[in-house]
């Protein structure tokens, strides 16, 4: 069977009520100048606007550690009544444990500061929030499943166990490749990730057994990687994980 997702992330759109201009978020947020109120107004229209075009769920993503946003995205995507899914983004923190609400990736950081460079395209940024307590806030939403996207595969690995302790329902991975030209180069075979596909299906398969039920592929990680995943997958994932 095939589903339709209605993501709601980073750049929601924006129409300019003067103009009815649609504009684009500020570069990957919203920008300090919108306030709660604005983004749960457009949240709450583009949720509509999905769900009267028949999505059959939602997917929140893509907001990094702007864990605020993240629940207005929710709250609003909830209001429809559809089913919710809301994906984290996550990495090690500099002591090598704490697993926070950001991504791994040196093109983006600040040389030995480990903070994004565009931070200040956001409305909030919890730098210093740990993902179990970001978890914890958006599962008093009421999500139907939650879990972890658009991470390296071993951090990957380290966020799914902090979901699964705090969060009791259905759980979903889907991985990033940590490449930056992954578009640039999406038609080009030649060019090797780090991680090859049965590295990524024998991590899929560790998931599995942790109790993920949902997984799938993000940035840089093409229909090779999707087939390799689907050859172990149909025979591991069995029992659902039920939310309390």
């Amino acid at each position: 069977s095939v589903y339709i997702a209605g993501s709601i992330s980073c750049r929601i759109p924006i129409r300019d009520r003067k103009t009815g201009t649609l504009l684009g978020g500020t570069g990957y947020g919203y920008g300090a100048s919108i306030s709660a109120k604005e983004l749960r107004f457009h949240a709450r229209e583009q949720a509509d606007i999905l769900a009267e075009s028949g999505v059959d769920f939602f997917l929140i993503e893509n907001l990094w550690a702007d864990n605020e946003s993240r629940a207005i995205a929710a709250e609003a995507a909830k209001s429809t009544g559809l089913p919710v899914w809301v994906a984290f983004t996550a990495s090690l923190g500099p002591d090598g444990q704490t697993v926070r609400m950001d991504f791994a990736d040196d093109r983006n950081y600040s040389v030995g500061l480990g903070v994004p460079m565009w931070t200040e395209t956001w409305r909030t940024v919890d730098n210093e929030k740990t993902l179990a307590e970001a978890v914890r806030e958006i599962a008093s939403i009421g999500p139907d499943v939650l879990g972890v996207f658009h991470s390296r595969i071993g951090d990957t690995t380290k966020a799914l166990q902090v979901v699964l302790d705090a969060w009791n329902g259905p759980i979903l991975a889907y991985p990033d490749a940590g490449r930056e030209d992954y578009l640039d180069t999406w038609q080009d075979s030649s060019v090797i990730n780090e991680e090859s596909a049965t590295e990524l299906r024998q991590e899929a398969a560790e998931w599995v057994g942790m109790g993920v039920q949902v997984i799938g592929t993000c940035c840089g990680f093409g229909p090779n990687y999707v087939s390799a995943l689907a050859d172990v997958l149909a025979d591991e994932v069995t029992t659902p994980r039920v939310s309390a």
